[in-house]
């Protein structure tokens, strides 16, 4: 009956933990760093790295979409306009959406510390 999921579980040989090339910071919903999508949709940021973002959104994105997201610490105002790629998406309970996007570049260093994640 579980075939499926052991096929899954057999297929990458190391924990997901492992795999991941950037450390990714997981964030508070009341936090001091939001995100708004597009042409201003606003965006919960879950987690992010600088590679990658989690956002929880009220649209639906597709896989494989180029998306613009404005980072922004609210703490100093500083904002960072990045380009991203969907590369997940996930239902939730409540009727969001959670996507994880890939930047088309790594954040830098003083992009990092602007956001307050350095």
């Amino acid at each position: 009956m579980f075939a499926w999921l052991e096929r899954m579980v057999g297929r990458h040989k190391t924990p997901p933990s492992d795999r991941r090339t950037a450390i990714r910071r997981k964030t508070k919903v009341d936090g001091h760093l939001v995100a708004a999508i597009g042409v201003g949709w606003p965006a919960v940021v879950k987690a992010i790295s600088c590679q990658e973002v989690d956002l929880v959104v009220g649209l639906l994105q597709k896989v494989g979409a180029p998306l613009t997201v404005r980072l922004k610490n609210r703490e100093t105002g500083q904002v960072c306009p990045v380009q991203t790629r969907v590369t997940r998406t996930r239902l939730q309970r409540d009727g969001s959406w959670k996507l994880s996007c890939t930047f088309d570049r790594m954040l830098e260093a003083p992009e990092m510390t602007a956001l307050a994640l350095a």
